[in-house]
């Protein structure tokens, strides 16, 4: 079995992110564009949290309201 590091597992991807401001829907947005599954949080370069495909469905989707507003 190869053991490989997260560097080597991650070398030559880009960081995607959104930023804490940001609307469900444009994160849903980047989301789809980029076709993954979580985006890092980050603010002012700082890492803030990570938004997940699920945290969208368990957190945004089943609330009433408008993605635009969430």
């Amino acid at each position: 079995m190869i053991i490989r590091t997260i560097d080597q597992l991650i070398e030559g991807r880009s960081l995607i992110s959104v930023a804490p401001g940001a609307s469900l829907r444009a994160a849903c947005g980047i989301l789809n564009s980029h076709n993954v599954g979580a985006l890092a949080v980050l603010e002012n370069g700082a890492l803030r949290g990570i938004l997940s495909e699920r945290d969208v469905i368990r957190r945004g989707l089943v609330r009433p309201g408008s993605l635009d507003d969430l």
